[in-house]
């Protein structure tokens, strides 16, 4: 077996043991399991050419050729022809429904008679570790990826202005490594591994995996990054998470990976940025769904499933009165669920909910979470309009030791009461 990435950079040599350049990429074509046709070269004054696969005589730690530098027979392109490192590696994968699954870290090659051919995409972590040269990281925390391939036969490419991939199969059978597991993993490393690793990652995890680290960590990993880069990780973190970054780089960083997020991100990240560090809005998360108790059930729903994939709590929902969004009350996921389609929301509303100011400290609203076994509570101003919710595991952020913290799952399966507490265990 072969792996692209690990061929790629390698020296290449004639017959005779003269250097004509650095494997640069790979040509593949044809059927379920493509053939390599030719290898990309670049020689030592840049010059790029292709050498017919035929001309290769053994691949070692350096690519040897059966023919001298004056008998290479370069390989002309042709139409359905594949670059393996420059049109498949790093490639997003996308499902059958165009939802992101992860991205291509490696490709693996098997032989078959004197060809190789594109055997399998591989996705897993193990594989961006395998590649990245950070192994070694993954045995000092202990954990234990699991390697997983996807036959090329099962994968489809996506034209557009940012060219997919896209799987046809199942894509729950991709492994993942929890981004807990992955800070451990960042932690590990020096700043400059820890960039490489989050920057080789696609932006939801890269995004998910920093919101994990210490706010230290995260300042440092990305003023390491490419700005643009960087920028477009933050508007996949949480804008609470976002903001508390933000507030800890040196402003001109700040503001100059501000403009480089989008628009609607950036207003988010700016609004919480505004408030106090240590308030109520300065930990709030202004990512929670309202609706308006003038729908129907039916009505309500199909607004939640269009807006669900973007809000990671959709266990209460909000119920505002007007465009000013003034609180009403909140409705459990649950009692939406079991209610007739033809009734109305606002008969499902529990109208006094526990609720905190905007300008409330940090330390009382953790408090007033937990004296409420609430998952979240919603943050109001002196006028009750709604601006946000602190959600439990930020509230474990101020009330818990560090070491603690880390132990607690970010991510909370069970189901809001009516109203909005946790319910008790078993």
């Amino acid at each position: 077996m072969l792996l692209v990435s690990q061929m790629i950079g390698r020296p290449v040599v004639d017959a005779k043991g003269m250097a004509l350049g650095k494997l640069r990429d790979l040509v593949a074509s044809g059927g379920s399991f493509p053939t390599v046709k030719a290898l990309v070269v670049v020689g030592a004054s840049h010059e790029r050419f292709a050498v017919a696969w035929e001309q290769v005589s053994e691949i070692q730690s350096t690519i040897h050729l059966n023919v001298t530098k004056r008998y290479i027979v370069l390989y002309e392109q042709r139409e359905g022809d594949i670059l393996l490192s420059e049109q498949v590696l790093d490639r997003q994968l996308t499902d059958l429904h165009g939802h992101r699954v992860g991205r291509v870290n490696d490709i693996q090659l098997a032989k078959t008679n004197s060809h190789y051919r594109v055997l399998a995409l591989d996705p897993s972590t193990k594989g961006l570790f395998r590649r990245l040269g950070i192994d070694r990281a993954i045995r000092l925390v202990g954990i234990r990826p699991e390697d997983h391939l996807i036959p090329w036969e099962n994968v489809q490419p996506v034209p557009g202005p940012s060219p997919s991939l896209q799987i046809i199969a199942p894509s729950t059978t991709i492994p993942r490594i929890h981004p807990s597991d992955l800070a451990d993993i960042v932690d590990q490393l020096s700043v400059r591994e820890s960039s490489s690793l989050i920057e080789a990652m696609d932006d939801e995890t890269a995004a998910d995996t920093l919101e994990e680290v210490s706010s230290r960590r995260q300042v440092q990993i990305l003023k390491e990054m490419e700005s643009n880069r960087a920028a477009d990780i933050l508007e996949e973190m949480s804008p609470d998470d976002a903001a508390d970054v933000l507030a800890d780089m040196p402003p001109s960083k700040a503001a100059e990976l501000l403009a480089l997020m989008e628009e609607a991100e950036s207003q988010d990240v700016r609004e919480l940025l505004a408030y106090p560090e240590d308030s109520a809005g300065g930990i709030m998360t202004t990512e929670y769904i309202s609706l308006t108790g003038t729908l129907r059930v039916s009505e309500a729903m199909e607004q939640l499933r269009e807006t669900a994939q973007h809000v990671e709590d959709v266990y209460t929902l909000y119920v505002v009165d007007g465009p000013e969004e003034k609180l009403v009350g909140t409705v459990s996921l649950r009692d939406l669920i079991i209610a007739r389609p033809d009734q109305s929301l606002a008969d499902l509303v529990y109208r006094d909910p526990v609720t905190v100011n905007l300008n409330e400290k940090q330390e009382t609203v953790a408090k007033v979470i937990a004296k409420y076994n609430l998952l979240a509570v919603p943050v109001v101003d002196d006028q009750d309009r709604l601006q946000g919710i602190v959600t439990v595991d930020d509230a474990m952020d101020i009330l818990l030791p560090s070491a603690w913290r880390q132990r607690l799952p970010r991510m909370f399966s069970r189901v809001f009461s009516r109203d909005g507490a946790a319910p008790p265990p078993d």
